[in-house]
């Protein structure tokens, strides 16, 4: 019996183990990751959002090019720089937040910026989540403690000694 179980999980470490999965170019998707964020450093951002995409389809698990393109989206979204409406180009920022979580589900700063994309939508409740785990996830972050106090003590009468 103990045979078989030692069978069993040597085939499932292997199973488990860090093969490359097809289709994945790491070093192209870091390369393009690193040219996204340099775009965005310099108020780029469609091109940014492209690049970020470019790092995507390299490495569809990549995390956090899903995020960088969400901030990026967001960012078009404040700008003149937009294509499309508001909510079209939110509802991408929306998407790639929740696929960067799908994928690292302790991303606290995607937390964070998909919760500022709930209550700029005034979906409170949504956005009072995702800053609890933003809170949970990067509790050094002030400001995730803070907006979280403001939609308690703003947006829910019965929430306001919680805000405190």
């Amino acid at each position: 019996m103990r045979h078989a179980i030692a069978v069993v999980l040597s085939a499932l470490a292997a199973g488990c183990a860090s093969a490359p999965q097809s289709g994945v170019d790491a070093e192209a998707a870091q390369a393009h990751l690193e040219s996204g964020r340099a775009a965005a450093e310099h108020g780029r951002h469609a091109e940014a959002v492209d690049s970020f995409s470019r790092a995507i389809r390299a490495h569809p698990e990549m995390a956090e090019a899903y995020y960088q393109r969400g901030c990026s989206y967001v960012r078009l979204r404040l700008g003149q720089e937009m294509e499309g409406t508001s909510r079209a180009v939110e509802d991408k920022a929306l998407r790639d937040f929740d696929s960067a979580l799908r994928l690292n589900p302790a991303h606290g700063r995607a937390y964070f910026n998909r919760a500022m994309v709930h209550a700029s939508q005034s979906r409170f409740r949504a956005a009072a989540e995702d800053l609890l785990n933003a809170c949970q996830h990067d509790g050094r972050n002030p400001e995730a403690h803070l907006q979280l106090a403001r939609v308690y003590e703003e947006k829910f009468e019965d929430r306001g000694l919680a805000a405190l």
